[in-house]
């Protein structure tokens, strides 16, 4: 048995959830609420960049001198 029958037959015995079931839940879990800035991705990237380049610079001061 392969990786794609294993998981053919995991997926065959799996229940399904009524749409609006299932509806309900991605509202809840993984829908974006009406105020999400759309910007959050560019904020969070610049604020990682930088403390990538911070921790780094901080390392080499310590690994030079």
């Amino acid at each position: 048995m392969n990786l794609d029958d294993a998981l053919q037959a995991w997926a065959g015995q799996e229940v399904t959830l009524p749409a609006p079931v299932a509806d309900d839940i991605f509202r809840e879990i993984v829908a974006a609420p009406a105020g999400l800035d759309t910007r959050w991705w560019t904020t969070f990237s610049g604020q990682l960049a930088a403390n990538v380049v911070s921790a780094t610079r901080r390392s080499s001061k310590v690994l030079i001198g």
